[in-house]
């Protein structure tokens, strides 16, 4: 027997870190407009001195040569620093 788990929608949309909003559903378009990423989903996880802070997990596309080095390069350029991911994985196929 399998069960499949599908995240139909987040309970807060908003991740506050040190009282700076950061939207998932903006930092997730963000990560997604990268050319080797297929799948994101970004979550607040609770930290010490900051609240919480975004992290974000990626699922490469088939055959896609991204890496997480990339992947962080990218966000630099797209996330205001105060928005930036505090941790990301990048998974392959």
């Amino acid at each position: 027997m399998t069960a499949d788990i599908y995240v139909v929608d987040w309970f807060k949309e908003v991740i506050l870190s040190s009282g700076d909003p950061i939207y998932r559903s903006e930092t997730k378009r963000i990560l997604l407009a990268y050319p080797d990423v297929a799948h994101v989903v970004v979550m607040g996880k609770n930290g010490n001195l900051r609240g919480q802070i975004a992290k974000a997990h990626a699922v490469l596309r088939p055959g896609g040569q991204g890496t997480q080095l990339d992947l962080r390069a990218f966000c630099r350029q797209q996330l205001e620093r105060t928005r930036f991911l505090g941790n990301s994985n990048l998974l392959t196929n």
